[in-house]
């Protein structure tokens, strides 16, 4: 989370954000773009709202039992439980959501398609937040495109299947394309590893389980790769550990097992520039700019 608003900063700083079509993230990342979009114009106030952001999470105690004490300690989260235990889909992502609320200092009852706002004029990045089917996904096929969901502020689903509902339906029952059973928009805390129930027939299953798309790559390469979404190039903002070509490699060969567009990437040294510029003919342009490089060595 920490990691990306600091990237955001200084994309801005060398005059690169406004140039930016999408900002598409997985994991801790999506954290942070959520609570960018709240503001309408969060690229403007980007300085302030990141150091208001940063200095809520720093300065907190962040372990479990810490949390929990809290949660039960303080009336607005407790009572925000004790409402989500009355529903049948009550889970952990419940007590997950209500803890991610005390973490960033606020409770995060926003709804997604509210960010529509934050992008009507264009002024900033539009948000893509991904996520994988958990019940297709297998760790030793990683490549299959059916995994990839993605939501936006306007509608949510399987690019690969182009099936798609508005996002102030998620979490409803469809059939024919029709909604049957309406139910109440998720906030964006619950919409991770949450239920979507008959998107479509087109995937002919009734329930679809979520996880983060971080389990199979941690970049979101596959979305932004999708041939409709016309991406001349693509700035890699890689924030993992261990491997640092990792989640290059795994996108180059998602691309090659779907027939998609990648350039090839050169891993001759064992850690990596921090800005690489990866380009072939008829390819995306992939600036990778990883966390950890020879530049930053361990992270210090």
């Amino acid at each position: 989370m920490l990691s990306l608003l600091g990237s955001l900063s200084g994309l801005q700083e060398i005059g690169v954000l406004d140039c930016v079509t999408y900002i598409c993230g997985v994991s801790g990342s999506t954290w942070a773009m959520s609570s960018l979009c709240e503001n309408p114009e969060w690229t403007k106030d980007l300085e302030s709202l990141t150091k208001d952001i940063c200095s809520k999470i720093v300065r907190q105690d962040a372990s479990w039992e810490k949390i929990i004490d809290i949660i039960f300690e303080e009336e607005r989260l407790r009572k925000r439980l004790v409402e989500a235990a009355r529903k049948n889909d009550f889970s952990l992502t419940d007590i997950w959501a209500a803890a991610v609320s005390y973490l960033i200092g606020k409770e995060n009852t926003h709804f997604l398609s509210s960010h529509q706002k934050s992008v009507k004029r264009g002024m900033n990045p539009y948000p893509v937040y991904a996520a994988i089917d958990k019940e297709a996904f297998d760790i030793n096929q990683k490549f299959h495109p059916e995994i990839w969901f993605e939501f936006t502020p306007h509608e949510c689903g399987f690019p690969y299947y182009e099936a798609f509902i508005e996002t102030c339906d998620f979490g409803s029952k469809f059939e024919d394309q029709t909604v049957t059973k309406s139910h109440p928009e998720l906030d964006v805390c619950h919409l991770q590893d949450k239920n979507l129930k008959n998107i479509n027939n087109v995937i002919k299953k009734e329930f679809v389980s979520l996880v983060d798309a971080g389990l199979a790559i941690n970049c979101a390469y596959p979305l932004m790769l999708h041939p409709k979404r016309k991406v001349d190039v693509i700035i890699s903002l890689d924030y993992s550990d261990g491997d640092i070509f990792e989640t290059l490699t795994l996108a180059k060969e998602f691309a090659k097992e779907n027939h998609l567009h990648f350039p090839s990437v050169n891993k001759e040294d064992k850690q990596p520039e921090d800005c690489s510029v990866y380009s072939d003919t008829s390819t995306p342009t992939v600036i990778h700019m990883p966390l950890f490089n020879k530049v930053n060595k361990n992270g210090k």
